[in-house]
């Protein structure tokens, strides 16, 4: 197969929830519209490149029924949006805990509130490599997959190891905290690392990305270089490993 050109490219666009969450209700399911504003922010973009959005369906319940496959293989069909489950611990452990008690609160400097548990982090770990395995099974040549925020940290490392030539990009939408709050917690350069092997990663302001490049230094990781990318409303800083 012809690799796309960069005018037909397509996008696979990754973030821990799709646009819409399952709900259990009564005997049936209903969607809800996720929290934030990357659908509208993306969604010209997907619908220019007939891309496809993967993400957590959002539901802990375990359940599968008729119903709710059907919903499932709707929200595919008509909007391009490929549900993943999640086991309910693993879900719980990846989302509830190692995302939101560790991370977010360590990125935001509230040390004081940082929980690290064992079983969250194999969770994280766990949750990453099934966000790995549902892209593969979507990746064609010359797709760009853009991958969004801290939840899916691990994720551009493990593609990348599994595809090498696939074009990878990843955003964090949270600021990246500096090197003494960011040891605070093991797996650091775990963490860290998710800037192995050649991918762009745009930050929302520049003293942010410095501390990210600073930081893959102190792990030994890999050299970065960074550049001021020109945007319509706002200048992202970007860096490219290595």
């Amino acid at each position: 197969m012809e690799k796309q050109t960069d005018s037909i490219r397509r996008v696979i666009l990754v973030s821990n929830r799709l646009p819409f969450t399952l709900k259990r209700s009564g005997s049936g399911w209903r969607t809800e519209k996720s929290v934030g504003g990357l659908a509208s922010a993306t969604g010209p973009i997907l619908k220019r490149s007939n891309g496809i959005w993967i993400g957590w369906t959002g539901d802990t319940s375990g359940i599968e029924d008729r119903k709710r496959n059907e919903s499932l293989e709707r929200w595919a069909r008509t909007k391009g949006y490929l549900a993943l489950d999640l086991p309910p611990d693993t879900a719980r452990g990846f989302y509830d805990g190692y995302s939101n008690q560790t991370i977010w609160p360590l990125f935001h400097y509230f040390t004081s509130h940082v929980r690290s548990d064992p079983r969250e982090w194999r969770a994280y770990v766990d949750a990453n490599a099934a966000f790995c395995d549902a892209i593969l099974t979507q990746l064609k040549p010359g797709d760009l997959v853009w991958i969004h925020d801290y939840h899916l940290m691990l994720l551009p490392r493990m593609l990348r190891q599994k595809a090498p030539d696939a074009n990878i990009g990843f955003f964090l939408h949270i600021p990246f905290p500096s090197s003494s709050v960011f040891r605070v917690i093991p797996n650091e350069n775990n963490c860290c690392r998710v800037c192995w092997a050649p991918i762009t990663l745009p930050f929302t302001h520049i003293v942010t990305c410095s501390i990210f490049a600073l930081r893959c230094c102190v792990c030994s990781v890999l050299p970065v270089r960074w550049t001021a990318l020109p945007m319509t409303a706002a200048r992202y800083a970007s860096t490219r490993c290595p």
